[in-house]
C-alpha cells in the first residue's frame, strides 16, 4: 500500500503552499488523497475532543489533499484492536493512535506498520517504540514532578498535603502519580494525609475536599492532577470561608479564570498542559516520514507552565472554562521538533 512518486512530490507542494498560506487544492494537480485514521480511547474527556478539533483543522488546511477518519474506542482496548484492523484493511496510509492500553495493541500496531502503514502513537502511548513509526508524548512523570515540587517550594519543604489524582486506571494519571511521589518522598517534611482519585472533574474533588476539611484540622496545600480537580479545591475553600492554600491544577480556563480572580487573596497555583496541538504534530510525523523527511522515533513535546508569574497573560473569561491554554503552535516551532 505505498504511495507513488507523484504523490511525494504533491506532498512537498502542500507543505510548501501551507507554508506560504496559499489555498490552492494541490489534489486537482498531482496525487492521491492522503488517507489518515485516527483510534482514540476517548471522546468523552474535554481534552481529547480540544485535540482532536486541532488535528482536523490541521487536516483541513492541507485543502483535501489529506482527509481524516476518526473512531473512538470508549476504553475498550478490544474495540480499539478491531478499529486498527479495520484501517489495515481498508489500507490507509497513516495510523493515529491514542491508546487505551500501554501493552495491548502492540501486536495489531506491528501488523499495521508491518503492512506498509505509518503508524504514530501520540497522548497515550505505547510502550514499545519498535511497534510504531514514532511517539508523541509528553512525559507525564515529569508533569507529576513539576506540580509536586512546586508544592513543596510553596511550603519551603514542610507541611501537611491531600492529594487529587486523576481517572482511575488510566497510565497518564498513574505517571503523574509516581512524579509527585517521588518528589514528596525526597521531601520529608511533607506529610501527605490522604490521597483518592477524583476522576479528572469536579464534583468528585469538589466532594473528597470537603470531606476531607472535616477530617483533618490543618490541610497546606493541595496537589490536585487536572484542571477541574483544582477547580473544585479553590470552590470548596471560598465556600468554606478558608484562606487561599497552593493548589496545582491544569491550564484550563475554567480553572486558570477562577484562580486568576483569586490571586489577590493569596492563591499561588502551578498548571502545567499536554498542549492540544500534540494531534497536529503527531499528524506532521507521520506525514513527514510519508515524505522521507523524518527517519521516526520518539518526539517528547515542551511542558507549558502556567504560575502566578504569567496567568495574567493567558486568562481570558471569554473562553469556555472546559478549553485549554497554550492551544497553539507556530510553523517554526513544528519544524523545530523534527530537526
Amino acid at each position: 500500500m505505498k504511495k507513488v512518486i507523484s504523490l511525494l512530490l504533491a506532498l512537498s507542494m502542500i507543505f510548501c503552499l501551507v507554508a506560504c498560506g496559499q489555498n490552492e487544492d494541490p489534489t486537482a494537480k498531482d496525487g492521491e488523497v492522503v488517507k489518515v485514521a485516527l483510534s482514540t480511547f476517548s471522546l468523552a474527556i474535554p481534552w481529547q475532543i480540544q485535540t482532536i478539533d486541532t488535528l482536523q483543522a490541521a487536516v483541513d488546511a492541507y485543502d483535501g489533499a489529506v482527509e481524516l477518519t476518526v473512531a473512538n474506542a470508549d476504553n475498550n482496548t478490544a474495540d480499539q484492536i478491531t478499529q486498527i484492523e479495520n484501517f489495515i484493511d481498508q489500507e490507509y496510509d497513516i495510523i493515529l493512535v491514542d491508546a487505551s492500553n500501554a501493552t495491548g495493541l502492540n501486536p495489531t500496531l506491528q501488523a499495521a506498520k508491518d503492512a506498509g502503514i505509518v503508524v504514530v502513537s501520540y497522548n497515550c502511548i505505547v510502550d514499545d517504540p519498535d511497534c510504531v513509526s514514532a511517539r508523541v508524548y509528553v512525559d507525564q512523570t515529569e508533569w507529576g514532578r513539576i506540580m509536586a515540587q512546586f508544592i513543596v517550594d510553596e511550603l519551603d519543604g514542610k507541611g501537611d498535603i491531600v492529594c487529587l489524582t486523576g481517572l482511575s486506571g488510566n497510565q497518564i494519571a498513574a505517571d503523574r502519580w509516581t512524579g509527585a511521589q517521588e518528589v514528596f518522598a525526597e521531601n520529608p517534611g511533607i506529610n501527605i494525609l490522604a490521597d483518592a482519585p477524583a476522576e479528572w472533574e469536579q464534583s468528585p474533588a469538589e466532594e473528597k475536599m470537603q470531606a476531607w476539611l472535616s477530617a483533618f484540622t490543618n490541610i497546606d496545600a493541595v496537589w490536585a492532577d487536572g484542571g477541574p480537580c483544582g477547580l473544585g479545591v479553590i470552590n470548596v475553600l471560598e465556600k468554606n470561608g478558608l484562606d487561599m492554600i497552593p493548589v496545582s491544577g491544569e491550564a484550563s480556563f475554567g480553572f486558570v479564570n477562577k484562580w486568576n480572580t483569586e490571586v489577590e487573596n493569596g492563591l499561588s497555583c502551578c498548571a502545567p498542559v499536554c498542549p492540544v496541538y500534540i494531534g497536529q504534530l503527531a499528524l506532521e510525523a507521520g506525514l513527514r516520514i510519508m515524505n522521507g523527511e523524518f527517519a521516526g522515533g520518539d518526539i517528547p513535546l515542551n511542558i507549558p507552565v502556567m504560575t502566578n508569574d504569567n496567568i495574567a497573560d493567558w486568562a481570558d473569561d471569554t473562553k469556555s472554562d472546559e478549553a485549554f491554554a497554550f492551544d497553539v503552535i507556530t510553523a517554526d516551532e513544528i519544524d523545530a521538533y523534527f530537526k
